[in-house]
C-alpha cells in the first residue's frame, strides 16, 4: 500500500513539470502561428509594392479611376468597363507591349501613356510583356510561399538540459534549410521521462542516460527501430576560480563544506557522479555534503555563484561558462559510460518531419556542431 501511495505522490509531484512542458509547447505553437501570419503579411506586402510600381510606371493611382485629363469614358475603359475610339489617342504608333493589335499613344491631354486594343476597342493602361510577366512571377512566389508555410511541421524535441546550446545551434540551421520548425524541451531527463509518461505531446526524446530511454521503451513509448546511441560525454570537477582542488579526495576535505550534484533520481549527471566516487570509495565521506539540484545545468549555476564550493558536470556544460574552472576531469575508467539515447516516441503528432530531424542529428553537419560543443560522437555520422 505505501509503495502505491509513493508512486501516486511522485507523479503528483511530477505534475506541475509536466504542465510547464505542455505550456511550453503550446507557446511555440502559438509562436509559430503568429510567426506564419507575419510571413503571409510581408509577402502580401511584397505583392502589393510590385502593384503600386507598376501602377507609377503605367500612371494609373489607388482610388484613381479616371487618367488626369482624360475623359470619363476613357477613364472607365482603362478599367475594362467601356468602348471607346482609338482617335481618342495622340500621338499613336504601334504598340511594343506584347499585346496582338495594339497601338500606343497618350491620353487626350497627353499626359499618360495608353494602349488601344483593336479586337477589343477597349484603352488599357500600357505595360510592357515584361512587366505583365513580372506581376505573374509574384503572384505565383507569393501562392507558393503561402503552401509551404501551410505545410511546414513543428517537431517537439523533449532533450537533457546539457544539450541546450549544441541543439539550438543544429535547429537554427535546420529550420532555415527545411522551413520546419524545431521546439525544444530542455530538462533534467527523469523530468522529461515522467511528462512523456503523463502524456505530454512530444516527437523526439534524447536522454543524457540510457535508463531512462530503457523505462520508457519497456512502457512501448518509443517508436519501434528509432533508438540509437548519438553522444558520450565526461565528467569534471568544477569549482569558483579560487578553490583548491586537485583531485575527487579533495571533495572530502573540511574546507568543502558543500558539493552541488544533480539530483541522482531525475539527473543522470548526478546518477552518474554518485557512481564514480562510489567507486572511490568516497561517497560516504562526501554524502552529507551534496546539494541536490534540479539539472546539470543548475549545478553549473550553483558553482557560478558561489552558493557551493564546487560541482560534478559535464565537460560540455563546463566548457561554456566563463565563471567556473575545471578542477579536475574524471577518467573514463573511473566514471560509467556516459550515452546520450535518442529515439521517436510512437505517439508523436508529427512522425515524418520528426524522422527527417533525427537523420539530420546523425549527419556529418551536425556532428561537428557537437564535437565543438565538446561532446564525443557515437553514430554512424562519427565513424565517416
Amino acid at each position: 500500500m505505501s509503495a502505491t501511495a509513493g508512486k501516486l505522490f511522485g507523479a503528483a509531484r511530477g505534475m506541475p513539470r509536466v504542465m510547464r512542458g505542455m505550456f511550453r509547447t503550446m507557446r511555440g505553437m502559438f509562436r509559430t502561428t503568429r510567426n506564419m501570419f507575419r510571413v503571409m503579411a510581408n509577402m502580401f506586402g511584397t505583392v502589393e509594392n510590385m502593384f503600386g510600381a507598376a501602377r507609377e510606371v503605367t500612371g494609373m493611382k489607388r482610388g484613381q479611376p479616371e487618367l488626369a485629363g482624360a475623359t470619363s469614358r476613357a477613364g472607365r475603359a482603362l478599367f475594362g468597363t467601356g468602348r471607346v475610339p482609338k482617335e481618342t489617342m495622340t500621338g499613336k504608333k504601334k504598340c511594343g507591349c506584347g499585346r496582338a493589335g495594339t497601338l500606343q499613344g497618350l491620353n487626350p491631354a497627353g499626359t499618360r501613356p495608353l494602349c488601344f486594343t483593336a479586337n477589343t476597342g477597349r484603352l488599357l493602361p500600357h505595360t510592357t510583356k515584361r512587366m505583365r510577366q513580372l506581376k505573374k512571377i509574384a503572384a505565383l512566389s507569393a501562392a507558393l510561399w503561402l503552401v509551404a508555410g501551410l505545410h511546414a511541421a513543428q517537431v517537439t524535441v523533449f532533450a537533457a538540459a546539457s544539450l541546450t546550446d549544441s541543439l539550438k545551434q543544429i535547429a537554427a540551421g535546420y529550420e532555415k534549410n527545411s522551413g520546419d520548425r524545431i521546439i525544444f524541451n530542455f530538462a533534467a531527463s527523469g523530468t522529461l521521462a515522467r511528462q512523456i509518461e503523463a502524456g505530454a505531446p512530444a516527437d523526439i526524446f534524447i536522454s543524457a542516460d540510457e535508463a531512462r530511454a530503457d523505462a520508457l521503451e519497456k512502457k512501448g513509448l518509443l517508436a519501434a527501430g528509432t533508438r540509437k546511441s548519438l553522444l558520450g560525454n565526461t565528467l569534471v570537477i568544477v569549482t569558483t576560480p579560487d578553490a583548491a582542488i586537485r583531485s575527487p579526495a579533495d571533495l572530502t576535505n573540511a574546507a568543502i563544506q558543500h558539493l552541488a550534484l544533480g539530483d541522482v533520481k531525475v539527473v543522470p549527471a548526478g546518477t552518474y557522479a554518485k557512481a564514480c566516487l562510489e567507486k572511490l570509495a568516497l561517497w560516504p565521506a562526501v554524502e552529507s555534503k551534496v546539494v541536490p539540484c534540479e539539472s546539470v545545468r543548475a549545478v553549473l549555476a550553483a558553482v557560478e555563484s558561489g552558493n557551493v564550493d564546487a560541482g560534478i558536470v559535464y565537460k560540455t556544460d563546463a566548457a561554456i561558462s566563463k565563471k567556473v574552472k575545471v578542477a579536475y576531469e574524471v577518467p573514463a575508467a573511473d566514471a560509467p559510460k556516459i550515452s546520450y539515447p535518442l529515439a521517436l516516441l510512437k505517439d508523436a503528432p508529427q512522425p515524418d518531419a520528426a524522422k527527417k530531424f533525427i537523420a539530420h542529428l546523425d549527419s556529418d553537419a551536425a556532428t561537428a556542431v557537437f564535437k565543438q560543443f565538446g561532446f564525443i560522437a557515437l553514430s554512424s555520422a562519427a565513424a565517416k
